[in-house]
């Protein structure tokens, strides 16, 4: 499963695939430099405070793939059958950033 996070002009910020792999939940995520940089930039003339938030945000973003094993499955074993849990709560991760930043979107394929 692919979830994204898009601005309002439909361009792709960060790609994260989500799938099982043999018989445990695996995760990928891309932050797409050209546009989140712009956006960024943006962000800073506006309210550089925000901007800051926008940076650390997107550095966890980037992180998902550490979070899912070494924050979500920390004391437990990672398997296939949790890859229901582990979409909601990625689900959840991405719209914080979505509700966090003005005009961006979640969209799941």
């Amino acid at each position: 499963m692919t979830l994204q996070i898009r601005n309002n002009k439909n361009v792709t910020l960060v790609d994260i695939e989500l799938f099982e792999k043999e018989d445990f939940v695996e995760l990928r995520s891309v932050v797409c430099v050209k546009p989140y940089s712009e956006l960024l930039l943006i962000t800073y003339e506006n309210d550089g405070p925000k901007a800051m938030s926008m940076i650390r945000a997107f550095d966890e973003l980037q992180e998902l793939r550490g979070w899912l094993w070494e924050v979500y499955f920390m004391g437990e074993d990672n398997k296939a059958e949790k890859f229901p849990q582990v979409l909601e709560e990625v689900k959840k991760i991405l719209q914080k950033v979505c509700d966090d930043f003005d005009g961006l979107y979640m969209s799941i394929d």
